[in-house]
C-alpha cells in the first residue's frame, strides 16, 4: 500500500516527499498521532458524511481486493489503513470521484456506523443517532 506511492504517475512527488508521507503513513498506521490528520487530505467527518452513501458496488470481493483485513482486525487500525490506502491514490494522480477512493470511503463509512466504532466515532468527535 506504501510502495504503491513511489510508483505513482504524480509528477509533482519528489522522492523527499515520498519520503516522508511514507514515515508519516508508518506511524499512522501504527496507531500513532491523531485518529484523523490533516496531511491525509481526508475530507470533515461529520454526522451528514457518515449518513450519505458514497459508492454502491461495494461488496465483500471489492473489499478484500482493497485489503483483505483478517476478521478480528480492531477497526481503528482497519480505519487508519483505508485513510492511508485512500491518501495513495489520490498521491498517485486519481481524483476524488475515482472508483476506489469512492469505495474506500464507502467501507470507511460503513466502518463509522457499525456498532464496534464507538470508540473510534468518538475519536474523531462524531455523534450517531441511530
Amino acid at each position: 500500500m506504501v510502495l504503491y506511492m513511489s510508483t505513482t504517475k504524480n509528477n509533482e512527488l519528489s522522492d523527499e516527499v515520498i519520503r516522508r508521507y511514507r514515515k508519516k503513513c508508518r506511524l499512522y498506521t501504527d496507531g500513532k498521532g491523531k485518529i484523523l490528520p490533516k496531511w491525509s487530505k481526508f475530507p470533515t467527518i461529520d454526522k451528514a458524511w457518515i449518513w450519505e452513501k458514497k459508492y454502491d458496488g461495494l461488496d465483500e470481493k471489492l473489499k478484500m481486493r482493497l485489503y483483505p483485513f483478517r476478521p478480528d482486525t480492531p477497526v481503528e487500525f482497519m480505519f487508519r489503513i483505508l485513510v492511508v490506502q485512500r491518501l495513495t491514490c489520490l498521491l498517485a494522480g486519481e481524483d476524488e470521484d475515482y472508483p476506489y477512493v469512492k469505495a474506500i470511503e464507502e467501507w470507511i463509512r460503513q466502518i463509522l456506523i457499525s456498532n464496534e466504532a464507538d470508540r473510534l466515532r468518538h475519536s474523531l468527535g462524531v455523534k450517531v443517532d441511530f
